[in-house]
């Protein structure tokens, strides 16, 4: 059965929408993730409506979990 979205077109009940996020933009916002800086990241989100669940980078296929894992200790 079908289900019409206006914002994603006719999908099947069990797809997913998918989206398509320049992979630099993408390259972009993981570096700030792994930064750390919170402020930029938010704006980030809200500027280009990432669905962060849903954004990996193209090379490693990781996502902003795994980069988050990887911001320095202020203290090192």
């Amino acid at each position: 059965m079908s289900q019409f979205n206006p914002n994603f077109g006719n999908l099947q009940s069990n797809d997913q929408p998918r989206f398509q996020v320049d992979a630099t933009l993408i390259k972009i916002f993981l570096n700030t993730v792994k930064e750390g800086d919170l402020q930029q990241i938010r704006r980030e989100i809200q500027k280009y409506q990432f669905d962060v669940k849903m954004i990996k980078d193209s090379q490693y296929e990781q996502n902003a979990l795994f980069y988050a894992s990887l911001i320095k200790d202020d203290s090192e």
